[in-house]
């Protein structure tokens, strides 16, 4: 009996679903100088609509890859369970690219502070303020999402791209 394929609208809401169950990604590049030689990096993130904001520094491998203007990269946020029927992710492709904004940097700022307790520190003591100010916000916007659901089934992965394509 072969399952029915989630709607659009399902694909959405199970990878928001999974996208908030987490806090970290890992995010991939392999650009510039050492476009042979990948990295990966994990990094803390808030989403809205498919769009993961993270601040990281600009010497880092994935900063200095993005600047204002998008480079590919790839990203994924998944969990670590005991049992593989228990697997839950999300491995996206998309663009990487430095935010400058300031409407866009004020609203990822105010939802880091919300998401995570521990930034109110960093906006409270001088000293990891300086820090802060040491790094930029980025941004990785999701293209094409594939979602792992090993709860419906070992394997599944269903894909979802974020501006409707098919």
């Amino acid at each position: 009996m072969k399952l029915q394929e989630p709607s659009p609208p399902e694909l959405r809401r199970l990878a928001e679903s999974i996208a908030a169950e987490h806090s970290a990604m890992a995010l991939a590049v392999s650009e510039g100088e050492r476009a042979n030689s990948p990295w990966l990096a994990p990094v803390y993130y808030v989403c809205r609509d498919f769009q993961f904001y993270f601040f990281s520094s600009p010497a880092s491998r994935h900063g200095a890859a993005a600047g204002e203007t998008p480079v590919e990269a790839a990203a994924t946020v998944f969990n670590e369970p005991d049992d593989y029927g228990g697997i839950r992710g999300l491995q996206m492709a998309g663009t990487l690219a430095m935010v400058s904004d300031w409407k866009e940097r004020s609203w990822a700022t105010a939802a880091f502070g919300a998401r995570f307790s521990f930034f109110s520190r960093f906006l409270r003591e001088p000293r990891l303020m300086l820090e802060l100010r040491k790094n930029e916000l980025y941004r990785f916007a999701a293209r094409e999402v594939w979602i792992t659901e090993n709860r419906t089934g070992f394997g599944r992965r269903y894909l979802y791209r974020p501006d409707g394509t098919e």
